[in-house]
């Protein structure tokens, strides 16, 4: 996913390892511009429920496995205290899995996952009847997401399939492909765990005012 002089990248993991999003529904408007501010310094997006925050890039669990690494939890306690500090208080924290295994097992492993999460919110302050916790099982696709500035993606492991704009295609490792600006792109892993590498001219355009992004 280039003013290759200022450039930002990404590290973008997809499918099994993942759990999937902290989402604050419900609480796309009302929300006072310093929460706005937090919201969008913590990396979460406004979509039609209302806040997401997609931790796939952020969060891996190994295989079968549904317990936080130390640095990990860490993190999470240093967003909840973030988003407590201007008095947000309430989410949904989604998990998913990748497509190994049967539906049954998926399903329960994800909701492990997406319990673990919520659990180190709670340990951070967040009260345990304020945090929805859901289980999806099998990894979902990316949402549909297009922006302003370019996009370079370089497939560092695993296979899947993007679609960008109206063109799909498939990847393996070592694979480079691009997103032109203002173009909806998703991705899907294959069989198991991708990741992705994605530089992008993201800080040129946030320079100039001119970053917008938009999910379908």
């Amino acid at each position: 996913m280039p003013d290759v002089s200022r450039r930002a990248a990404t590290h973008f993991a997809l499918s099994g390892l993942l759990t999937g999003a902290l989402l604050l529904a419900g609480c796309a408007s009302g929300l006072s511009a310093a929460q706005i501010a937090v919201l969008k310094q913590e990396g979460f997006e406004p979509t039609d429920g209302g806040w997401e925050f997609g931790i796939a890039s952020k969060l891996l669990f190994g295989t079968n496995e549904a317990t936080l690494a130390e640095g990990q939890r860490e993190s999470i306690g240093r967003l909840a205290r973030s988003l407590l500090s201007v008095d947000i208080r309430r989410m949904r924290v989604e998990g998913h899995t990748d497509d190994y295994g049967t539906d049954d097992y998926n399903l329960d492993l994800s909701q492990r996952r997406a319990q673990a999460v919520a659990d180190a919110l709670v340990a951070a302050g967040m009260r345990p009847g304020n945090i929805q916790v859901r289980g999806l099982g099998k990894g979902a696709p990316t949402r549909s997401k297009r922006a302003t500035y370019n996009v370079i993606c370089l497939v560092v492991a695993g296979e899947g399939r993007s679609t960008i704009g109206e063109q799909s295609f498939e990847w393996s490792r070592h694979d480079v492909f691009t997103i032109p600006h203002w173009t909806f792109a998703r991705h899907e892993a294959k069989g198991g765990d991708a990741d992705l590498f994605m530089v992008t001219d993201k800080s040129a355009f946030e320079a100039l005012d001119l970053v917008r992004e938009e999910m379908e």
